[in-house]
């Protein structure tokens, strides 16, 4: 399928989209092998469509569980050009720069996630975690209480934690 490092330039222009997907699936098949193959054909399918975000985002991901951090964040900036207001995206890369110990760069990205999602207690726990290192403890106590007001979820044990690393 792809021999030559590119087949961008054996499909015509109008099928580049579909193209992409067709290549999206052939990388999902192929993620227990070969990880540089999976990568490759990630880039492929971003070739030829550059605003394909899942694409993008499955790349980001794959690079993340190769431990390539920093490809990983790029990708993910790659995603919020087309995406700026995605929760996710930003949270994945807070995340990626709370791994690295780049607490301050990772806080204002968790912090839109959790302005863009205020009731998603995941992103509370990330954004918590993140300003523990900071040492922003009102942040954390209002993270860890909102967290405990939040009904349904299975997060008050964590809340607590967070409480008593703060106290």
């Amino acid at each position: 399928m792809i021999n030559d490092g590119t087949v961008k330039e054996h499909i015509p222009r109008n099928a580049w989209k579909e193209a992409s997907k067709v290549l999206m699936l052939y990388a999902r098949q192929h993620q227990n092998g070969n990880p540089e193959t999976v990568i490759k054909v990630y880039r492929e399918a971003l070739a030829l469509d550059p605003n394909n975000l899942p694409a993008r985002s499955k790349l980001a991901e794959f690079l993340g569980s190769e431990g390539r951090l920093d490809e990983m964040a790029n990708q993910i900036r790659k995603a919020l050009n087309i995406s700026p207001n995605s929760p996710g995206l930003l949270v994945s890369l807070g995340r990626v720069f709370y791994a690295q110990g780049k607490h301050e760069a990772a806080a204002p990205y968790l912090n839109k996630a959790v302005r863009l999602d205020w009731n998603n207690p995941h992103f509370r726990i990330d954004r918590a975690l993140n300003n523990l290192e900071l040492r922003w403890f009102g942040s954390v106590l209002e993270d860890a209480e909102k967290i405990t007001a939040l009904d349904g979820t299975d997060h008050q044990k964590d809340a607590e934690l967070l409480l008593k690393m703060v106290m």
